[in-house]
């Protein structure tokens, strides 16, 4: 059961324990009765909020932390492309030591590549 589904059952059966307890005429009469009607509705309320603002939420929390992720990916993709690109200057006379200083950044740019496609 769904936390939507459980507050949904919660409120019903607040609700229809109230009315029992009016039925019965147990001590709900003058200001109980009121305080009761009071506490019903109030209960509703927060059940309905609660109902509404958590899925809705939710879905906006989960859109925030993809779109976050994917611009902390860009972010470190383009600090890494801009070091080796440092790096490549660095050692531009030397091949053979420019790929051996500056291969981990063209692996972690791969690794990034990859993390991507596979979020998608």
């Amino acid at each position: 059961m769904s936390l939507d589904e459980a507050t949904i059952s919660n409120m019903w059966e607040i609700a229809g324990i109230v009315e029992v307890l009016e039925r019965k005429g147990l001590p709900l009469k003058g200001k109980g009765k009121v305080a009761m009607g009071i506490l019903s509705r109030f209960l509703l309320w927060i059940g309905v909020s609660v109902l509404l603002g958590g899925t809705v939420g939710c879905q906006y929390y989960q859109e925030f932390r993809v779109k976050k992720t994917t611009a902390d990916l860009q972010e470190e993709r383009a600090a890494l492309l801009h070091d080796y690109r440092v790096c490549l200057e660095k050692y531009q006379d030397e091949p053979p030591k420019a790929k051996e200083v500056c291969g981990p950044y063209t692996q972690r740019l791969r690794e990034i590549e990859i993390t991507r496609s596979s979020g998608k």
